[in-house]
């Protein structure tokens, strides 16, 4: 019979979370997250819903009881030394200290740091610095051997359920989701301009926080609405964010089977991308995720216009490229797939 491991979690992304506590769970682990899904006072908040079997399991009555008279802290990331008595190992993504905040607590306990693709030299220095006392899955290939990073010792990427998307039939026009756009308008790629000279052509929409004043921007989309949002749009055209290789968007939407516009990593450079601190185009992978035809790459604002044009004006040529983009989707993220890889990883550290 399979071992069941009790694993301490601490998240930093809700969407990733919640993929995240399916899959372990679903391996038949019990999981208690610092996070979103471990934090009553913004359970009623949650962007991400869970069902009555989900929050069985991500909420532990017994656990919280504990969690609370000793001390711990869901805000700070923050636990003891006899609450960690009750786990056989933790994942903590991406940020260093609270590994280095937390690891007298942590005591003997085999500790994950999992990247989520916002690593850059500075924080791979604090990786290194404790590299020893770690494993550390990265979530992209383009993440590994990288000059001056810390070592690589699994490689799991991000995992969606295909259940979730519905059959994408489009013909709604395009679709973004982007949230922050004018304050994060340096690292995205196109960015606040680029994104209107392309609306000024083809009238997409663009879902997000934070995009008050944007034109065609609608807020964010509730979750029950992403699902459909993705299956009816045209196509899907990825606002890129530096410096990950991917991000969780674009799965999203490949998984829908929505055809995928991306900016190449030449648009990318024209816009002033600085090569620095980690970034180089060797590291943006969404252009392998297209090899099979599940979208395009753009070099322009007028390349994509004319390509998202020839999408919405060519049903037999979406259908395939729909059917390629969701082929992709399943070949390399499906959550069966790599919720087994995290359940084999864990297993072996335990």
């Amino acid at each position: 019979m399979p071992r069941s491991l009790n694993v301490l979690y601490f998240a930093c992304h809700e969407t990733l979370e919640f993929d995240d506590l399916r899959m372990l769970t679903g391996a038949g682990h019990r999981v208690f997250s610092i996070g979103s899904f471990g934090d009553k006072s913004w359970k009623d908040q949650s962007f991400r819903g869970a069902g009555d079997e989900l929050e069985k399991a991500f909420h532990q009555k017994e656990l919280f009881e504990q969690f609370e008279k000793t001390g711990c802290s869901i805000r700070a990331r923050s636990v003891t030394a006899e609450f960690c008595k009750n786990f056989d190992a933790v994942i903590v993504n991406h940020h260093p200290v609270w590994f280095t905040s937390n690891r007298d607590a942590f005591g003997d306990l085999p500790v994950v740091m999992r990247t989520i693709g916002q690593s850059t030299q500075k924080v791979e220095g604090e990786y290194r610095a404790f590299q020893d006392r770690v494993k550390i899955v990265r979530y992209s290939q383009t993440e590994v051997e990288r000059p001056g990073w810390a070592k690589t010792d699994a490689v799991i990427y991000f995992g969606k359920y295909p259940g979730d998307y519905q059959a994408w039939r489009g013909g709604s026009g395009g679709l973004s989701f982007h949230n922050a756009f004018a304050p994060r308008n340096a690292i995205s790629y196109p960015d606040v301009g680029g994104w209107q000279r392309f609306n000024e052509r083809v009238q997409s929409r663009l879902f997000g926080a934070w995009n008050e004043g944007i034109p065609n921007s609608s807020g964010l989309a509730p979750h029950g609405d992403m699902a459909r949002l993705l299956q009816e749009a045209s196509y899907y055209f990825y606002i890129y964010t530096r410096p990950p290789s991917y991000t969780l968007s674009v799965l999203e939407a490949m998984m829908a089977g929505t055809p995928i516009l991306a900016p190449s990593d030449k648009f990318i450079l024209d816009q002033g991308c600085p090569v620095d601190d980690g970034w180089d185009p060797s590291r943006y992978e969404v252009p392998a995720f297209l090899d099979d035809g599940g979208g395009a790459l753009y070099d322009t604002i007028a390349d994509a216009a004319d390509l998202a044009r020839e999408i919405q004006e060519d049903s037999d040529k979406a259908a395939a490229v729909s059917a390629a983009a969701r082929a992709t989707a399943v070949e390399r993220f499906d959550a069966a797939k790599i919720g087994a890889q995290w359940n084999e990883f864990l297993l072996s550290l335990c």
